[in-house]
């Protein structure tokens, strides 16, 4: 389980071990996340219009994609994962398996 907030962290629950993690993204205040079908990428939109991909099973941010102007409030894989969509003043379609996350 995945939850944002107004910390600026995203703050995982590992359910099978029964344990809180947080990741920072360095963003502001985290608006809207989404994690890909196969676990393995947290998309993280913020309040400073910048979308940040994280490895899940490392930790580590993996892209940094610009292209709102505006927080991102809402955030969403394909079901194959190949694509991310992102929503703020407008809509943004990202190939998520591009590095980079080329839009």
């Amino acid at each position: 389980i995945a939850i944002g907030g107004l910390d600026g962290l995203v703050h995982l629950w590992d359910l099978d071990a029964n344990r809180l993690e947080a990741i920072a993204p360095e963003a502001g205040v985290v608006l809207g996340l989404s994690v890909s079908r196969d676990g393995r990428t947290l998309a993280v939109g913020s309040q400073d219009g910048v979308l940040k991909l994280f490895n899940l099973p490392t930790r580590r941010e993996v892209a940094v994609l610009k292209g709102h102007l505006t927080n991102i409030p809402a955030v969403s894989f394909s079901p194959d994962g190949r694509i991310l969509v992102s929503a703020s003043e407008t809509m943004r379609l990202w190939r998520a398996s591009a590095p980079g996350g080329t839009p």
